[in-house]
Parts: C-alpha cells; sequence; structure tokens
C-alpha cells in the first residue's frame, strides 16, 4: 500500500511541476528508491529471523538502520542533484531531500513495526502500513488542492508522526531480553544482503541515470515506479513466510515459487497490455517498446527470486545469500558499463534480466546444499 501512495506522489507530482523539470523529477523518484535499496541495514528481516527478540536488540537495529538512513538521504539527495539538470538546484534540492527523508523515516519504521509480526500480529503489521498510507494520502490530497508541488515538504512530518506511534506501540508490547550482547554485525549481515541486492537491481538504472539523456531515464523511471509498487506483494509474503519456512514441508517450496512467478508473468503482461494509459497518467511517451517489453521480462524473475531468497535466509544461508548477490551485482554492473553505450535506455533491463538470472541459478544452489546439510 504504502509504495502505491508512493507512486501517487510521483503521479501528482508530476502534474504540479513544470514541464522544463519533470523528467528530472520523475528520475529523481528512482534514484531515491535506488539509495534506499543500498541503506536498508536489513535490520527489520534480522529481526523477523531471529529466535529470540528482546528491546536490546530492537534498539540496536533501530540505530543502526537511523544512521544508514540518514546517509542515504544525503547520498541520493546529491546524486540527483548532480546527475539529473534542475532549472533550479534549491527547487530541485526541496523536492529531492523531501523524497529522500521520508522514506528514511519510513525504513525505521518498518523496523519498528516488524515487532508485531514477529509476535504474531499479521494485522498490527500492516496496520503501521495503512496508517502510514493514510497520512500520506492526506498530504498529497492537500497538495493537489492548493495546486502546490510544495506538499512534498509535508510528507516527512507525516511519516515522523507514524514512526512516533509505532515505537509507542513497540515499547508496550512485552519483550524479554535474552542473556547474549546483541551484535552489530549479525544485523549488518542482512543489511549487507539487501545492499547487495540493490547492488543488481540498481545499479543499471543508477548508471542509466548517469550515461544516458534525462528524457531516456525517465521512460525507465516511470516503469520502475509501476512495477515496484507491485513488489510489496512478493516482498511482504515472503516476509510473513520466513518464520514458517522452517516448518514447511521442502515439497511446498516449488509450489511457493510458481505462485510468485507467475504473479509476476501476469503483472508483466498487464504492464505491457497499459502502455497507452500508463503514458497519459504520467504524460510520458513510453518508448521504445522494447524497454518496456524487457522491463517487463524482469518481473516474474524479480518475484520469483524474492521466495528463493527468503529459503535462503530461513535455512541459514545469510553468506550464501551475500555471496550470490554479489556475483549477480558484478553481472549487472559489467553488463551495464558494456550495453548502455552499445545500445542505450534497453541496455538497463537486459542487465537487469541478466543479474536475476544468475541470483537465482546462485540461490537454487544454495538451497540445495542448506537443505542437505540440515538435519
Amino acid at each position: 500500500m504504502l509504495r502505491l501512495v508512493q507512486l501517487l506522489v510521483m503521479v501528482v507530482g508530476a502534474q504540479l511541476v513544470g514541464q522544463e523539470i519533470r523528467p528530472s523529477f520523475i528520475a529523481a523518484f528512482s534514484v531515491v528508491a535506488a539509495f534506499g535499496v543500498f541503506t536498508d541495514s536489513g535490520a527489520a528481516t534480522y529481526l523477523l529471523a531471529s529466535d529470540a527478540v528482546g528491546r536490546r536488540i530492537l534498539a540496536l537495529a533501530l540505530r543502526i538502520q537511523l544512521v544508514l538512513s540518514a546517509g542515504g538521504l544525503v547520498a541520493a539527495t546529491l546524486f540527483s542533484l548532480l546527475a539529473l539538470p534542475w532549472a533550479d538546484h534549491m527547487h530541485g534540492l526541496l523536492i529531492v531531500g523531501s523524497l529522500a527523508a521520508t522514506q528514511g523515516i519510513d525504513s525505521v519504521t518498518r523496523v519498528a513495526r516488524s515487532v508485531r509480526l514477529r509476535q504474531g500480529d499479521d494485522l498490527g503489521f500492516a496496520a503501521g502500513d495503512g496508517l502510514s498510507a493514510v497520512a500520506k494520502l492526506a498530504v498529497v490530497g492537500g497538495g493537489l488542492l492548493a495546486g502546490s508541488i510544495y506538499f512534498v515538504a509535508i510528507l516527512p512530518i507525516a511519516s515522523l508522526a507514524v514512526l512516533l506511534t509505532m515505537l509507542v506501540l513497540a515499547k508496550r508490547t512485552p519483550l524479554v531480553d535474552s542473556e547474549a550482547t546483541p551484535r552489530i554485525r549479525s544485523v549488518l549481515q542482512y543489511g549487507v544482503a539487501g545492499a547487495l541486492s540493490g547492488l543488481y537491481s540498481q545499479t543499471p538504472y543508477l548508471l542509466a541515470t548517469w550515461m544516458l539523456p534525462v528524457e531516456a531515464v525517465a521512460v525507465l523511471s516511470v516503469i520502475l515506479r509501476v512495477i515496484q509498487p507491485m513488489e510489496i506483494a512478493p516482498a511482504v509474503a515472503s516476509q510473513q513466510l520466513l518464520p514458517r519456512i522452517r516448518r514447511m514441508s521442502p515439497q511446498f517450496w516449488f509450489v511457493w515459487w510458481a505462485v510468485f512467478a507467475g504473479g509476476g508473468l501476469l503483472l508483466g503482461a498487464a504492464i505491457v497490455v497499459a502502455r497507452t494509459p500508463l503514458e497519459i497518467l504520467f504524460d510520458q511517451n513510453l518508448t521504445p517498446l522494447l524497454v518496456l517489453s524487457l522491463m517487463a521480462c524482469t518481473v516474474p524473475a524479480k518475484f520469483g527470486n524474492y521466495l528463493l531468497s527468503a529459503l535462503t535466509l530461513a535455512l541459514g544461508g545469510v553468506r550464501s545469500k551475500i555471496t550470490v548477490s554479489l556475483c549477480a551485482g558484478f553481472v549487472a554492473v559489467a553488463s551495464s558499463l558494456v550495453l548502455l553505450p552499445l545500445v542505450g535506455a534497453p541496455g538497463a533491463p537486459v542487465s537487469m534480466l541478466a543479474s536475476e538470472a544468475v541470483l537465482g541459478g546462485g540461490l537454487i544452489l544454495a538451497i540445495r546444499a542448506a537443505h542437505r546439510k540440515a538435519p
């Protein structure tokens, strides 16, 4: 739901900014999202995968995510201002800085509300997402009525109010500390795996931002911003499966993978069919069609890999996930540097497809190895 609201912010904002900076505004959205992936500490996943969660572990996880989110805010803002053309850099600073701050606060909120899911309260976990979406919808509605892009400056305040609410609820949750002292390295292991996932999923777009004209980057950004809100389905589903996978029969693993990948296939086809409505919605020509089609092909691979990643982590394969992600990241960077200068915008989705294929194959090998070692 939160990513759908982000998509709405992008649609409304694209209508309110001037024509001269619209491509930069659209492209900046995906830049901010990319740095959000890079600076995700993995603390929420760590809390969900841990055998026991106490107050000291929760406090450590929140601090780590807060520090990384602050770094991501600065990095995303600087990258957007330097890589994208802005008619007024102060205008760009306000827009990108507000979007990055909102994302950073939401990342900390995700850690705080993961306690609800850890306690088996699926409804409480989803309620935090819903509360954040409602708060942002109110802000977007006000901005639309006022006809001003400056509504984005209020978004971080709405996110902060939700964060404080979730922190109060987390404080009231009965958590018992174990005798073991929480270690930063244990949390960051999951974060490194997540950051490396950004290496293969986000690097092609970031390199395209540097190497291609902003109009081509805007096309990639629109498609990404349509796809990414839909990724919340496999992301949340895989998170909810994490505590249950160890009790699940291995025969059901392939069934779940088919469900995830099949959902991605349907979404990819829907995106291609909905090309004209998307062009009208964003006031942006999604040409060439080859780029849209290739981006749609990455969706089933992404969705299926969400399930494979959850299986790997649940079986204790954090280091294996890091190794496989590093290999996929290398393929993404190398292929992007070769393909983008040669073929332009189509090079980005081709790089994504290649890296997702390497990731999926590597995770399957890691799962098989971990399953053999399991008692």
